[in-house]
């Protein structure tokens, strides 16, 4: 979620591609530091292709490196 929801503009999708660790896991652990200013205005979203986190279904995961 945005983390100024009053300036909220939209969602940005995030596709890392290639094989590789968990896009779930880059977004909230390394997409923390260099994307908190896009993370301002919008939600940012991204997906575990290969169930690499063994998700179910979908979930909100809060806002960007909680």
């Amino acid at each position: 979620m945005a983390t100024d929801p009053a300036h909220r503009i939209g969602s940005l999708f995030f596709n890392f591609g290639g094989p590789g660790g968990p896009s779930v896991d880059f977004l909230q652990n390394v997409g923390a530091g260099f994307l908190a200013t896009l993370n301002e205005r919008f939600d940012l979203v991204t997906f575990d292709p290969r169930r690499e986190r063994s998700l179910l279904g979908v979930r909100r995961a809060g806002r960007l490196g909680r």
